[in-house]
């Protein structure tokens, strides 16, 4: 009753085709009259427009077919783990329709991150450099294109056994975000 009332009342306000209130997805309709009303009032007919097309299409998200982001562009953090991180990619920040998250990161010859977990699936690309991944219990050399996969909630740590920097992609999915990452204390012995 409440959606046919919401519905009608946007449809009739502004001439909206009829057709377009199959688009119209109930929990996005859920709301009082007094509501709609309130919102009408003050507003030009234009931006509710633009609203009401996010409404009847479900906050869709408008993408076009190319996204480009200059390295120089990023900006270089210190991450979690203590790797150099620029964050290339990421559908949380980015109008880039995938499920996962593209980072470059660079450890310092001599150094290694700190062990951490991470909720989900990643992948390590090695770019340059050369060092040690460690998985858990496990660890193997790792080298210049090679990929490393890491299971989700595993314990991680990489460390540069080279003379240069090494620098290498991560890729996450679904796409990182700082509650899916874990340090772990310091003050335990690793391998």
């Amino acid at each position: 009753m409440l959606y046919d009332i919401w519905t009608e009342t946007i449809i009739t306000a502004f001439n909206i085709p009829y057709t377009a209130e199959k688009y119209c997805h109930p929990c996005y309709c859920s709301v009082k009259l007094s509501s709609v009303k309130q919102a009408l009032y003050g507003w030009d007919q234009n931006a509710l427009l633009v609203v009401l097309q996010l409404i009847f299409y479900g906050f869709s998200l408008q993408y076009t077919n190319m996204f480009i982001k200059h390295f120089k562009d990023t900006t270089e953090i210190i991450s979690g783990d203590r790797a150099i991180l620029r964050e290339l990619l990421n559908p949380r920040k980015d109008q880039v329709q995938i499920e996962y998250s593209l980072a470059w990161a660079l450890v310092e010859s001599g150094k290694k991150t700190i062990p951490h977990t991470i909720s989900y699936s990643e992948v390590y690309y090695i770019l340059q450099g050369a060092g040690v991944m460690h998985i858990d219990d496990e660890h193997a050399p790792v080298h210049t294109q090679d990929a490393i996969y890491i299971p989700p909630h595993a314990i991680q740590w990489i460390e540069n056994t080279g003379q240069e920097a090494l620098i290498f992609l991560c890729i996450v999915s679904p796409a990182w975000h700082p509650e899916a990452e874990q340090i772990l204390n310091n003050d335990r012995q690793y391998r």
